[in-house]
């Protein structure tokens, strides 16, 4: 798991299948995360198999609203027709489920769902392996910056995701952090091209 924050209020986690815990009484993992607003259950872990064989490629919580999201690869995954689908926990465990087609989505105008389904893509496709690491951090900094992220409706608020990054990428330059520059560019060229 890794957790990342930018100022005080805003933190994310994300488990990209490095470890697990199980929750005591449970025949599955979850991996469970609390600060001191909220506790936030992350639903499944990379590469696991649901009973109708789809898999799990990305597992998103957001403990300050108390949110979670699950992002499945369908068993049936057609590259001509990629669509994933997504369930989403608000904080008092209300599931919305979601198909999202990828081949729909405007890196310049969709919400926080939308983005990390598809950045979960990129990432399981390999046509961006940092996509899913680039865009907590993009969207870490976005919710510390809008003072936002603690409200459920602000994740679907379409955001132009391009301009984010690129305000993130020549932050890194301008504080000399060349790696972090590199990082982010990889991510906003990848996305400029969508």
């Amino acid at each position: 798991m890794n957790i990342g924050a930018i100022g005080t209020s805003n933190y994310y986690s994300g488990y990209h299948g490095n470890r697990a815990v199980q929750k005591a009484g449970t025949k599955s993992f979850e991996n469970t995360v609390a600060n001191n607003t909220t506790n936030i259950v992350i639903h499944g872990f990379m590469g696991e198999k649901t009973e109708t064989g789809d898999t799990v490629v990305g597992a998103w919580g957001n403990a300050v609203a108390g949110t979670s999201a699950t992002v499945y690869k369908p068993q049936n995954f057609d590259e001509d027709n990629p669509v994933y689908y997504m369930k989403i926990w608000d904080k008092d465990g209300n599931v919305t489920e979601r198909t999202v087609n990828l081949n729909e989505i405007d890196p310049q105008n969709c919400n926080s769902f939308d983005m990390y389904a598809y950045c979960c893509y990129a990432n399981d496709s390999g046509k961006c392996p940092s996509a899913m690491a680039n865009f907590m951090g993009s969207h870490a900094h976005y919710q510390g910056e809008q003072g936002g992220g603690s409200d459920y409706g602000d994740l679907f608020k379409q955001t132009d995701w391009l301009a984010v990054v690129k305000n993130i990428m020549d932050m890194q330059y301008r504080l000399g952090n060349m790696k972090g520059y590199m990082d982010y560019k990889s991510f906003f060229d990848f996305l400029s091209k969508k």
